[in-house]
């Protein structure tokens, strides 16, 4: 199954997909493994980056992170030492960036380019800067807790999960590959999650309804 999902073939476009499950069921540890993967053989690999650094789960030589200033400023609370840890005790690489079109030129091929930014709207603003980039080399977008940007049924927020759906929708034209998780797929607004490939069930993930797969196979 990880093969498919890591398949690059120019007349088939980006690859999209979710991991569903609860938590500690292994949906970090699966985006971390495809984006060291790709990393590894010389992808451009961006990384939503989130307080409690997922990313750790990635080897330290191959994570880069690009902070905004205040995320600079502030660091950043670490996973695997629960608490705030100052910049220059992660032992990663890292840099300031202060416009969207900075984390373009300053992601790095052959890394896990973790980006700090101050909002989620900011985030969909990047996304939608990749798929107009002028070049069309491959590249992979990793973001752990999609609700949070796309959520269902928050009024305040449909707009922002509207325009996530919609540039995701058009990822795989770009060449550029879309993977994301969540502990819930009717977390997830609908339009987003109807528009990707593939959706991983985890162990005791929740099965949409109307999958080919039932329940009892995933529990």
């Amino acid at each position: 199954m990880v093969n498919e999902l890591l398949v690059r073939r120019w007349d088939y476009g980006g690859i999209s997909a979710v991991a569903v499950g609860p938590m500690r069921a292994g949906k970090t540890t699966l985006l971390a493994f495809m984006a060291d993967f790709l990393a590894q053989h010389g992808e451009r690999v961006i990384w939503r980056g989130l307080p409690t650094c997922q990313w750790a789960y990635v080897p330290p030589e191959r994570v880069k992170l690009l902070l905004s200033p205040c995320w600079a400023e502030y660091g950043v609370w670490h996973a695997k030492r629960l608490g705030r840890v100052e910049l220059q005790d992660l032992g990663v690489e890292y840099t300031v960036f202060y416009t969207l079109e900075d984390v373009l030129w300053k992601a790095e091929k052959g890394k896990v380019n973790v980006v700090y930014l101050d909002e989620d709207e900011d985030f969909i603003k990047l996304l939608g800067k990749l798929v107009e980039r002028p070049s069309f080399e491959w590249c992979s977008v990793f973001c752990d807790e999609i609700q949070e940007l796309a959520p269902q049924n928050v009024p305040d927020k449909y707009s922002q999960a509207e325009e996530m759906a919609r540039q995701v929708g058009r990822t795989g034209q770009a060449h550029i590959s879309f993977y994301c998780a969540t502990q819930d797929l009717g977390s997830v607004f609908w339009a987003l999650w109807r528009k990707l490939m593939w959706r991983i069930y985890l162990r005791c993930g929740t099965v949409w309804r109307r999958d080919r797969i039932r329940q009892p196979v995933v529990d």
